[in-house]
């Protein structure tokens, strides 16, 4: 955290005696990004948000002199969807929505853009999934699910053209499978949200738990197996799923 509070420290000072030079502005919005994920992994909350909203200014404000720059759209659609994850897990459902549905229309301005390219198909995935969340957050299952489904064709299309892609075949897809799990046992539909989770807990153990991602999303896919379990009224499974 430190290092990268010491590095926007010093950009800031160079974009204010240089306040032109593209080049270091963008550095600036990166190096907001960087501080605010290890807020964030800090548990820091506000101090990320707030990192996140900064972000999102400099980065409005750039566009509007570079419209057509789609890497800066790429940015404020992380950031944005970066502020929903933020807000969702502060208990701010109606900000996250506002900032997911702005992070998805962006994610559609890039796929109309450029269809085939994979970097913005991966990225627009992680937002529907995010966008997901929020809906689900908001009681809004069908919506979650559709959102869901929605993230997960991409990541289908993704594959299709090469499977070996390990951020594709493994974080993505288990991504996927949770988020269609989380909706399907939202929607009452818990025989099919069991399977999902199932699938998601052994993409994770093909995986090797080696990353605390890894491990995270393999607990998520036994706690929702274990809600889906005890759903179907079957406690004795779902206490061992839990």
């Amino acid at each position: 955290e430190q290092v990268f509070t010491d590095a926007l420290r010093a950009v800031d000072k160079l974009v204010a005696a240089h306040p032109q030079d593209s080049d270091l502005r963008d550095q600036q919005t990166e190096n907001l990004a960087y501080l605010a994920d290890a807020k964030r992994g800090a548990g820091k909350l506000d101090e990320a948000l707030a990192l996140r909203q900064r972000q999102l200014a400099l980065l409005e404000g750039y566009q509007a002199s570079r419209p057509k720059d789609l890497v800066l759209v790429r940015r404020r659609m992380g950031a944005l969807e970066a502020s929903a994850g933020l807000q969702l897990m502060q208990g701010n459902v109606a900000e996250a929505r506002i900032r997911s549905d702005a992070a998805i229309n962006l994610a559609q301005q890039l796929l109309a853009s450029e269809p085939n390219n994979t970097e913005w198909a991966s990225r627009a995935a992680t937002i529907y999934f995010t966008a997901s969340r929020v809906r689900l957050g908001s009681g809004e299952a069908e919506a979650a699910d559709g959102l869901a489904r929605s993230g997960c064709d991409l990541v289908n299309r993704l594959m299709v053209r090469d499977q070996t892609v390990v951020s594709w075949s493994e974080r993505l897809k288990r991504e996927c499978l949770l988020r269609r799990a989380a909706a399907e046992l939202a929607r009452g539909r818990p025989a099919e949200a069991q399977q999902l989770a199932n699938d998601a807990g052994f993409n994770a153990l093909a995986a090797q738990l080696d990353l605390p991602d890894r491990r995270s999303d393999f607990a998520e896919a036994h706690l929702l197996a274990g809600a889906a379990l005890a759903r179907l009224n079957k406690p004795s499974e779902a206490l061992r799923k839990w």
